[in-house]
């Protein structure tokens, strides 16, 4: 089971309560979960996960893909190669107005990362997010393989 350490900001005006701590949760962002089988897998519910926080519905509707991106990523671990990657998605998706549905992956390891972004013009999302926080993301490896997480974006 995946806990989340909420515990370091949960005060609102020097109260430290269950409901302040819920307050606090919701007004940080929206937590997306992430699972996959594999790490492939993992890195595609993902982009899936802020595809929906960014319009519900906008990536199961889609019939055709007018933006197709290639990203290359290189970082420590699958943790921050999965922060470097949604960062990347996250500004991709601003700076061509798309939302980012699918991938095609060339190349993955728990350190790099080659693939092509699948996305979907928009001319208005249904929420703004601003950033990933990205100490709020937790990814652990099963011993099976497959991957539980969660990341935090702020809204």
């Amino acid at each position: 089971m995946l806990k989340m350490d909420l515990a370091t900001k949960t005060q609102t005006k020097g109260k430290n309560t269950k409901s302040s701590r819920s307050r606090w949760v919701q007004s940080v962002g929206t937590t997306i979960p992430i699972q996959g089988s594999s790490l492939q897998d993992t890195f595609k519910t993902s982009l899936k996960g802020l595809g929906h926080v960014l319009s519900p519905g906008s990536c199961s509707s889609a019939t055709h893909y007018d933006c197709i991106m290639k990203v290359e990523i290189k970082a420590s671990g699958h943790k921050a190669l999965l922060v470097e990657f949604l960062e990347k998605v996250l500004r991709l998706t601003y700076s061509h107005k798309a939302i980012f549905c699918t991938m095609y992956v060339e190349e993955i390891t728990s350190t790099i990362l080659v693939a092509q972004l699948y996305g979907i013009w928009f001319k208005s999302f249904d929420t703004q997010v601003k950033s990933l926080i990205s100490d709020k993301c937790i990814l652990k490896e099963n011993e099976d393989h497959s991957y539980i997480g969660v990341c935090v974006f702020q809204t």
